[in-house]
């Protein structure tokens, strides 16, 4: 029985994740951790230096590490960035803005991409 009610808890602390909306600033507090995380996942280096003012070795450390569909939580980042860089990175997320958060999770494919407009 107490083995079901872990379970039942687990998943429905699942589905609740599922729902977040993480293009509401700031993110709901609880689904930052995973908001954080799809934000950094998501994010082009343009994002990540400019929106969000991180270093360049902070941003492509960032970029060149996860397959993005495979982010959780910003917790995944702790086993590449240092404390340093991951309090930097926190702070940044947690003080995130409408105008960088639209531009993460935008539909600007091209940009993403880099392929060119026609």
């Amino acid at each position: 029985m107490k083995l079901f009610c872990v379970l039942l808890v687990a998943l429905s602390a699942r589905a609740v994740f599922a729902d977040c909306d993480c293009k509401i600033v700031p993110f709901p507090r609880s689904c930052a951790k995973e908001c954080m995380g799809k934000a950094l996942a998501t994010a082009h280096y343009s994002d990540l230096t400019e929106k969000l003012g991180l270093s360049s070795s902070t941003s492509l450390k960032v970029l060149n590490t996860f397959d993005p569909k495979k982010v959780r939580s910003i917790d995944d980042y702790e086993k590449v960035l240092n404390k340093k860089e991951m309090a930097e990175v926190k702070l940044k997320l947690n003080s995130i803005d409408e105008h960088a958060v639209a531009s993460i999770f935008g539909n600007d494919q091209t940009r993403r991409t880099g392929a060119a407009k026609h």
